[in-house]
């Protein structure tokens, strides 16, 4: 029990002990440790946007991660991603993409398994391991935030919008909000994690550079307080009650991917 304390609880007091005190505290919170962000006109600003997956931990941050620390061999980022679901207590989404980035060489070389599959054997493995987070909301939008990066390319030429669309449509009846926010998260997700992210970092090993650290913030609230007003939504539905969707959504979409297979398989041309 000691053992499982250490690993949940203790990673995220020592990454909250190390951030910055300033007017910014619960935002640096959110954003590096995983803490919830706490009700209020901040909050709000993330909800009306659809920018509030950023302040939850997610397989995001490990894509940031892994983004800034490209240039080092991947045994040395994966000691470095596993570091960080420690100092965000092993939340749901962050295991997800950890296990599927430690899998995901192996089942695609030697077994060649797709992406979709990959997916799929992820989400067998840790649900087989832990079924408590069946009915765990963030574990559900993150696999079907994994889901949209596994649906086919609409626009390869802009690769922020076409993220931003299916994430949109993958993660809407989690998230009921106005398709406006798909121009947002266009726009402002690149700038949290190639800029803000690692500002952040930086900041809880080099407190000096807090004041640019908070200036970055103030600034992204402002542009923020520019972005739709969504209209709050009365109805809300459990993550008991949407459990289904991401299994019926991984099934069609595997069931989707074999028939094209074996249609792109057996298809011939002839002159």
């Amino acid at each position: 029990m000691w053992i499982t304390d250490i690993l949940i609880h203790q990673g995220p007091v020592l990454c909250e002990r190390a951030l910055p005190s300033t007017e910014f505290n619960n935002l640096y919170n959110a954003l590096v440790c995983g803490a919830n962000l706490p009700a209020g006109s901040d909050k709000q600003l993330f909800i009306d946007t659809g920018l509030i997956h950023l302040m939850v931990v997610s397989g995001s941050h490990l894509v940031f991660i892994e983004t800034l620390l490209v240039f080092l061999p991947r045994t040395w980022r994966l000691c470095v991603m596993g570091f960080y679901c420690f100092i965000t207590g092993f939340q749901a989404p962050v295991v997800r993409a950890f296990l599927r980035r430690l899998v995901q060489p192996t089942l695609r070389l030697r077994s060649g398994l797709t992406a979709l599959q990959i997916e799929a054997f992820t989400v067998i493995l840790i649900l087989f391991t832990y079924p408590p987070w069946l009915v765990s909301r963030s574990f559900l939008m993150s696999w079907m935030c994994g889901l949209a990066l596994c649906a086919p390319v609409i626009f390869p030429r802009w690769r922020h919008l076409d993220l931003a669309l299916k994430a949109y449509v993958f993660l809407f009846p989690f998230c009921w909000v106005s398709p406006i926010t798909v121009g947002w998260n266009t726009l402002l997700a690149p700038f949290v994690g190639i800029l803000l992210f690692p500002a952040c970092l930086v900041v809880m090993l080099i407190p000096a550079f807090t004041p640019a650290t908070d200036l970055l913030w103030r600034g992204f609230l402002g542009l923020l307080a520019l972005g739709p007003q969504t209209i709050p939504l009365e109805v809300f539905l459990s993550a008991s009650q949407l459990c289904w969707i991401p299994l019926v959504t991984h099934v069609s979409l595997l069931v989707l991917e074999v028939r094209w297979r074996r249609a792109h398989a057996f298809s011939c041309s002839f002159p």
